[in-house]
């Protein structure tokens, strides 16, 4: 059986005549002022209403076409021989209709349809359209009720943060936080715990999302807890691992790394729960890597992290980083890597650090493949001011 397509040459006219090929429909194209020849069915597009259309639709009906109408007008039908249906119908319907026809219709012979089964599929084809209407309504009113939920989240989540860095000890801060999605897994944290120690932590919750989200929060919750009272980070990450393992039960893991600076001395001491080994970048130009011993958060109870000492000399920068930054691929599937990480430290040793922190995130997009980052990236530098 034919199918005429008959319209201006748009892209309706194109996607109607591209679905209907894939459903293995032999079709014939007409444009105006053509009229189509071959007997069958003939769908007339009509997008703008044209005055026209109802002197062709009469001559189509009186050359035995049975024709299906799409048109940008609700109303049901014109005569016994035209089938009326929105153009928002979709593909689906249509394709309907016409297998319809096809079954009615004698292989090399045409029956005109009665005004009651036109008046059937037009009623059907409207009802579906309508029903599908109101379930796209409901779903856009869904998407938004979600989108303005995570984006309360989002804030909240915010909040976690801190919001302002420590004034009366000799080191300047900045940080990046850039989540995944609304809401992410990625957290950190700056304490006071007493008038000369300082305790900066860093950690990565498996996954990112709402899940992801989640389980930070009761990372905060633990380590606020936790650290209150200790100058050991060893001692913090393993109590957080032994809350997480008992009581929380998760299945998602979490990375760490924790340091305490002693702020009259300098004096750092570190612990690394499975988290990316950290850099100090000294002022003199060399990298220092802040390496120790330490399993996940939340997979085994017996785990055992050390702690490691450091000191940080005036002008001296601790770089402080999720694995959302190296982790980046590109093109070619290729991570941004550390050492990438390194020759940017490297050549911008003299830029300030809010700077510096600008410039290592616009490099890592100029990297990536994508226009979004694949994970959740957090990027926190501390610097110690030179001495007066």
């Amino acid at each position: 059986m034919h199918i005429n397509i008959y319209g201006e040459q748009n892209s309706l006219f194109l996607k109607i005549m591209q679905f209907l090929l894939r459903e293995n429909f032999k079709c014939d194209l007409y444009y105006p002022p053509q009229l189509p020849v071959s007997k069958g069915v003939t769908i007339v597009i009509d997008d703008k209403n044209c005055p026209e259309i109802a002197l062709l639709l009469k001559e189509l009906q009186k050359d035995g076409h049975s024709v299906l109408y799409l048109h940008n007008v609700q109303i049901a039908y014109v005569d016994n021989l035209v089938f009326h249906v929105p153009i928002s119908t979709p593909n689906k319907l249509l394709l309907m209709a016409l297998k319809w026809i096809r079954q009615i219709l004698e292989p090399h012979a045409f029956q005109i349809l009665s005004e009651q089964k036109q008046r059937e599929i037009n009623t059907l084809l409207e009802e579906q359209t309508a029903s599908l209407r109101i379930a796209l309504e409901e779903l856009d009113d869904k998407k938004q009720r979600m989108v303005e939920d995570l984006a309360l989240a989002s804030e909240v989540q915010k909040s976690f943060l801190p919001k302002s860095f420590p004034k009366s000890i000799p080191i300047d801060f900045t940080h990046k936080y850039i989540p995944h999605e609304y809401i992410g897994g990625d957290f950190f944290e700056i304490i006071t715990i007493d008038d000369k120690h300082t305790g900066i932590i860093i950690a990565d919750v498996s996954g990112h999302g709402v899940a992801s989200a989640l389980i930070t929060a009761m990372f905060k919750s633990v380590f606020n807890h936790t650290a209150e009272h200790s100058f050991s980070p060893s001692e913090v990450l393993s109590k957080i691992n032994t809350e997480f393992i008992n009581t929380i039960r998760t299945e998602h893991y979490i990375t760490a790394f924790y340091i305490i600076i002693n702020t009259e001395t300098f004096t750092a001491t570190f612990s690394n729960a499975g988290h990316p080994v950290q850099l100090l970048v000294r002022q003199g130009g060399t990298i220092d890597t802040l390496k120790a011993q330490g399993f996940f958060i939340g997979m085994f109870e017996e785990t055992v992290y050390e702690n490691q000492k450091v000191y940080i000399a005036p002008g001296d920068r601790l770089i402080l980083f999720t694995d959302g930054i190296i982790e980046c691929q590109n093109t070619d599937a290729q991570s941004f890597g550390r050492q990438n990480l390194l020759q940017l430290l490297n050549d911008n040793r003299n830029m300030d650090i809010e700077n510096l922190s600008k410039t290592i995130v616009s490099e890592v997009v100029a990297y990536m493949a994508e226009n979004r980052f694949p994970d959740d990236v957090t990027l926190l530098i501390a610097e110690r001011l030179p001495e007066l």
